[in-house]
Formats: structure tokens, sequence, C-alpha cells
């Protein structure tokens, strides 16, 4: 005790000022309100180092490590979807976009004698050449070459190489109208429909003359001129002119109703 006194007397007012904390009941009210707006940030400035600390400690090494990967992985991940939507666009490009050059429907007409090489020369001046370019793949890959059918073929402002391509292969023809015109003699006829499907002046000329043929539809020689009634007709361009003297045959059935005919008395 005695030596504590002898250290407090020698400490100067100086010091002991300096070494003494007032207490807490001894300071004044802005003094204590200083102390626990102190006190309240230094807690929460604990409590976010605490929150970080934590943080930290979540991300293992294991954590980084496959995040990294992650992002690595990212870098291959953008160049092939690039090429993924490239090829994807060229795919469209060459075998799904329109064939046509002008935007509008065009008829290809196949001929019996045709071959790759003749298609390919038909299709050049109304396509365009990158769906020449997609026709030529898919036709060697459908091997349509060996397949090529005669017929008229319509190429719609929407079709594509493939679907041109697998219609021609399977002979989905369309049809094309046929208009009957009058005429005096069957001869006139026979000249006025050449060429307006396969068929020709001299089919025709040999099918107007079969006797048989023609008795066998009700008509001789002389009456035939009468079942030809002038209207358009639908007909495939590979239809022969016995398929033609057999269809005015049905029209005329159809046409002569018991009505008409009594009408015509």
């Amino acid at each position: 005790g005695a030596k504590r006194r002898t250290a407090s007397a020698m400490m100067s007012p100086t010091s002991r000022t300096f070494f003494t904390t007032p207490s807490f009941a001894s300071c004044s009210t802005d003094t204590r309100e200083g102390q626990k707006h102190q006190v309240a940030r230094w807690s929460a400035t604990m409590r976010l180092i605490s929150s970080g600390m934590s943080r930290l400690k979540l991300r293992s090494p294991a954590t980084v490590r496959v995040g990294l990967e992650a992002m690595e992985s990212l870098k291959y991940l953008t160049p092939a979807a690039v090429c993924l939507v490239a090829i994807c666009g060229g795919v469209y490009f060459f075998f799904f976009a329109s064939m046509s050059a002008n935007g509008k429907d065009v008829s290809i007409f196949i001929d019996k004698d045709d071959n790759i090489d003749s298609v390919m020369h038909k299709l050049e001046p109304v396509a365009t050449k990158s769906s020449m370019r997609g026709f030529s793949t898919m036709a060697r890959f459908l091997d349509y070459k060996n397949s090529i059918r005669p017929g008229m073929y319509k190429m719609s402002a929407s079709t594509g190489a493939f679907a041109f391509v697998r219609k021609l292969r399977n002979g989905q023809q369309d049809f094309l109208m046929l208009t009957i015109p009058t005429a005096r003699t069957m001869s006139e006829l026979a000249r006025k429909l050449d060429g307006k499907i396969q068929a020709d002046s001299t089919d025709y000329m040999a099918a107007f003359t079969d006797s048989a043929k023609i008795a066998s539809y009700g008509f001789s020689k002389e009456t035939l001129p009468a079942m030809f009634i002038p209207e358009t007709y639908d007909f495939f361009w590979t239809d022969n002119a016995d398929k033609v003297l057999g269809r005015m045959a049905k029209e005329y059935e159809k046409f002569w109703t018991e009505e008409r005919k009594q009408k015509a008395k």
C-alpha cells in the first residue's frame, strides 16, 4: 500500500489525468450518447466483418475451382453456339429457302426421256443458285437420277429444294387445265389439242379413228364430234389420247342429264 501511494504521489497531475478514465456515471449526458453511438458503430462493423469471413469460408477451394472451370468452358460454348447458328442458317438457305428466282410459281415439265442433267438444265433458269446447289445435293442423296418420273410439277414460290426433290422423285404431278375448243372436224380438233399435254395430233387421230374404242362409248365416227363438249378440264400432262377420249365420254354422260335431254327435244 505504501508503494502504491508513493507511485501515485510521484505521478504528475498530467500523467494522472492521462491514465485516469472517468466512470460512465460521472460523464455528462452528451458524452454518454457519443459513447453509445461509437459502441453501436463498432458492433455493426464487427458484424459485417464476421459476415464477410463466413462467406469466404463457404467458398472452399473446390467451389472456387468449379466456378473457374465453368467460366473456362464458357469460352468454348460461345463459339460453338455461333457455329451451330451458322450451320442451321446454311441448311435453311440451301435446302428450305424458296427455289423460285422471281418469287413466283413455276411449272416444270419433265419428259419421258429426261435425265438428271436435262432436269437440272430446266431448273437453272427459274431457280436460285443456292437452291440449285441444295437440289443437286438432295438429288444425289435420294438417288433421284434413277427415279425420274415424267409430268408437270408446279414449283410454288415457297417450295424449297428438299421438298421439290421429294415431289419429283415421288411423281406427285400437278393438274393442268386443258380447254376443249370448238372444231368442225376431228382432224381440226386434233391439231388444236396438239402439245397441250404429251399427246400429239397423231396420237389423237389414232384414238379418234379407232372404231372399236369409239363404239365402246356408244358413238360412231360420224357422231364422235358431239362427245366433245367445249369446256376446261383438269388433266395430268402425262395423260394420253385414250384418257382424253374416256374423260370426254364421262363428261358427256354427266352433261346430258334427263332434264337436258327433255329440253333439247
